[in-house]
């Protein structure tokens, strides 16, 4: 401990020089903060203590059985984030006849008081659409091809052998859904070494930028979740930069059929280029296999692009084989629990990677080929300029359609009639893509 040691002073046995040297012990410790890579050996209930052999430190209140989180402080830019929705007030809890958990906060809804497990007071999971709710193009029965978004933010990535492959979203167990990677025909029992299935996702440059990475300053992020395998043995995690220049690997050790709860720190990358814009901050990849391309040492920051150590198991030699995760997290500084922020919340998140929006417009033409436009907005700025499709549902005395102006704030539509004296109908979707991958 940091601080000076406060002793017992026995009346019958200390001198008065002893007694003259703890009593100034005992000043210098109310002046000081209990501090230490552990809970200090002397601590009752009510003691305040600052974990500080890390970066960030993390402060500490003893409620006499655990400590309970109280704030983060970063030594480098001096800075403390209260965790002050860790926490709710037993009286409302008890007039709303309510029995939140420690992590729970108490919100006013729908007319009523709840209770909502995690925190509402930032953004601490950096990562989109974590518990996999928000779908804009109801594929999360299933997609097979690389590069396919099955929830928002989350792609099948693969390229083996195995004929077919499913990524889907399914019934969850300690959340509503989690994701499942089947291996459904075809199996792939020998891995070429250039071959790999994994599930990914991406952090966008700007959720990242107080990591860091890249400079002296670098601070660690924690990677936590749950997984579930289809054998025993080590399934692996990896992260990469825009570039697949830096990889850090870990492993995380399976049960055949079983979900495992990991919790992983990984120390912030002091080297590489790690985009703190629009761009891919970073990406995150769940391995169900890899062959030897991708092999490299667990726990360390490599230059290359590398997905799994020579210990990962093979998730895709058997046909009928699963792979799921759930409930998966990415903060920086500090570990966090479920961090849900809402539904509209998320599907707000999403919307600034993709958006579809239904649009109509009827109008009666003057003159042939009479032209009519409209300026469309976006209800979230998106990322980037995004690319424009429109699917026809239905048109009616419609001669042309173009699309100008695009922005990450809005587009405009013309349309053009192709008789005079009708009535111009045209009823369409717009997707908006501006994702990170």
């Amino acid at each position: 401990m940091s601080q000076n040691f406060v002793t017992n002073t026995p009346p019958s046995t200390t001198s008065g020089s002893a007694f003259a040297t703890q009593t100034d012990d005992r000043s210098d410790a109310l002046l000081t903060m209990h501090s230490g890579a552990v809970r200090p050996p002397y601590a009752k209930a009510g003691t305040a203590w600052l974990k500080n052999d890390g970066s960030p430190w993390v402060l500490y209140f003893y409620d006499g059985a655990q400590d309970v989180q109280l704030a983060t402080v970063d030594p480098v830019t001096h800075v403390i984030s209260w965790n002050l929705a860790d926490s709710y007030d037993p009286d409302l809890a008890a007039i709303a006849g309510l029995s939140p958990t420690k992590n729970d906060q108490l919100v006013y809804r729908d007319g009523a008081w709840a209770a909502v497990p995690g925190l509402l007071s930032g953004l601490r999971n950096r990562l989109i659409n974590p518990l996999f709710y928000v779908d804009f193009q109801a594929q999360n029965t299933g997609v097979t091809a690389d590069a396919r978004h099955v929830v928002e933010g989350w792609v099948l990535s693969h390229s083996n052998d195995v004929t077919t492959q499913t990524l889907s979203r399914v019934t969850g167990d300690s959340v509503p859904y989690s994701l499942r990677y089947a291996v459904t025909t075809g199996s792939d029992p020998s891995l070429a070494a250039g071959a790999y299935a994994a599930i990914e996702t991406a952090v966008e440059g700007n959720d990242l930028a107080d990591a860091l990475w890249g400079t002296a300053n670098a601070k660690p992020v924690w990677i936590a979740g749950r997984v579930m395998a289809p054998t025993t043995g080590v399934y692996c995690v990896s992260l990469c930069n825009s570039d697949n220049s830096r990889s850090y690997v870990f492993e995380v050790d399976c049960i055949a059929d079983t979900w495992v709860d990991f919790e992983v720190e990984v120390p912030g990358d002091t080297a590489g280029t790690w985009l703190k814009n629009q761009g891919i901050g970073t990406r995150l990849r769940f391995c169900v296999a890899g062959g030897a391309n991708f092999e490299t040492a667990a726990d360390a920051w490599a230059g290359g692009n590398f997905l799994v150590t020579a210990n990962q198991a093979n998730g895709t030699e058997t046909n009928g084989n699963q792979y799921r995760i759930e409930n998966v997290r990415l903060s920086v500084g500090a570990p966090v629990g479920q961090d849900w922020i809402g539904y509209n919340n998320e599907l707000l998140r999403c919307q600034r990677y993709y958006q579809v929006h239904t649009h109509r417009l009827r109008w009666d033409q003057a003159i042939a080929g009479e032209v009519v436009g409209q300026i469309l907005p976006m209800p979230q700025a998106m990322r980037a300029t995004p690319t424009v499709v429109i699917d026809q549902l239905d048109a009616i005395n419609m001669q042309s359609i173009n699309v100008y102006g695009v922005s990450s704030y809005s587009m405009q539509i013309d349309y053009g009639g192709s008789a005079a004296g009708g009535a111009s109908d045209y009823r369409f979707n717009v997707r908006l893509n501006a994702r990170l991958i």
